[in-house]
């Protein structure tokens, strides 16, 4: 079931993926970025069109320079990390669900995304932030379903939520409310309760904070105004 969903994943969402132009706004801003920081080696402090770029955290523009270092600058290269991330969300959503409602039920939950446009575009296709977003997000829910019968699996949460968070800011905090809520609530996970909360969180926060407090450093003013105020708040 699994391979039969990463061909049917590839085929879905790999489907001119090496097709030009980037014409979507997005896609074009973020291969730009990508493609300044490879040839300036500078992989922390982002720029387009040589002006600082402080829109959006990292995850997404780092998967972008490995694939561009790997496989040379092209719209394959720029756009293949949303497509492994997307096949990847769906194989995690298979495990998730086979593990509660057996392998049938599983391959059906794996192939459900394929059918919404938005998953296709956004989540799979596109090199977008929407992808690592959901491959994480669908991670740590993953790891959670796991954790009441192994708590090795609530720093794998944490991880993911941290990641979650670092690929698209303040979206990327869902997962973690989700996963805190869900082990002090849930009675499946009660055991694990508010200190597993406070490990979740502060694993996340020690995963995505790096980044942000080195931003707010370097970059002081500019970055609470552009990342802070007009992407998040506003």
């Amino acid at each position: 079931e699994v391979l039969g969903l990463v061909v049917l994943g590839f085929a879905a969402l790999a489907t001119g993926i090496h097709e030009a132009p980037l014409v979507d706004w997005d896609e074009a801003t973020y291969a730009e970025v990508v493609h300044e920081a490879v040839s300036g080696a500078s992989y922390l402090n982002f720029t387009w069109n040589g002006q600082a770029y402080m829109k959006k955290p990292p995850v997404l523009f780092w998967a972008m320079a490995v694939s561009y270092k790997a496989l040379g600058e092209s719209e394959f290269a720029a756009r293949l990390p949303s497509v492994l991330m997307g096949a990847g969300t769906l194989v995690m959503l298979y495990l998730m669900t086979a593990d509660i409602c057996g392998r049938l039920g599983g391959l059906f939950a794996g192939l459900i995304p394929l059918g919404f446009y938005f998953f296709i575009a956004r989540g799979g296709r596109e090199c977008a932030t929407d992808a690592p977003l959901v491959f994480f997000s669908t991670i740590a829910i993953f790891a959670l379903g796991r954790s009441g019968r192994d708590r090795r699996w609530i720093g794998v949460i944490g991880v993911a939520c941290g990641l979650a968070i670092l690929s698209k800011g303040l979206a990327g905090v869902i997962p973690l409310v989700v996963a805190c809520a869900s082990v002090i609530v849930l009675p499946s996970l009660s055991s694990i309760g508010v200190a597993g909360a406070g490990v979740i969180m502060g694993i996340a926060a020690a995963i995505a904070g790096p980044w942000f407090l080195y931003e707010m450093v370097t970059n002081g003013w500019a970055f609470w105004s552009t990342f802070v105020k007009q992407e998040t708040v506003m």
